[in-house]
């Protein structure tokens, strides 16, 4: 009786002090995903709401707490209006980004994608949203 108490001591000592170990390595970063610092997520990125086409900014913790199917709780309204954002070659103000064209299995199709940026007019001024890429000679 006493070896059987005995082994059930050490054996629970053992489990505790793996247990310690585990999650002192995940509060170290060592294993587990590690967790940016404050200082970074509170960082703004420049979103533009799809309805009024008003810009709004939100911390990078908020950008990346949100975000299904490509939209993003607006932080004054509560809907989901929030796209992603790039300002217009033409008169320089943030303009929503177009939704990228997928191919089979759901990727994005990258050719189709720069072409449709190419060919894409700014909702606020008519003019082309982007220039095209040129290599520097």
């Amino acid at each position: 009786m006493r070896e059987q108490r005995k082994v059930f001591v050490i054996t629970a000592l053992g489990l505790l002090v793996a247990v310690a170990f585990v999650v002192g390595l995940k509060k170290s970063g060592l294993i587990g995903r590690p967790e940016p610092p404050a200082k970074v997520l509170a960082q703004k990125v420049t979103m533009v709401d799809s309805k009024t086409l008003d810009p709004v900014e939100i911390s990078l913790d908020q950008w990346r707490k949100g975000g299904q199917h490509g939209r993003w709780t607006h932080p004054r309204t509560g809907r989901k209006t929030l796209v992603s954002a790039m300002p217009c070659a033409t008169c320089g103000r943030w303009i929503p980004m177009p939704d990228p064209p997928r191919g089979p299995g759901g990727m994005v199709d990258t050719a189709a994608y720069e072409a449709m940026l190419l060919e894409y007019k700014c909702p606020l001024c008519g003019g082309p949203a982007m220039l095209p890429f040129r290599e520097p000679h």
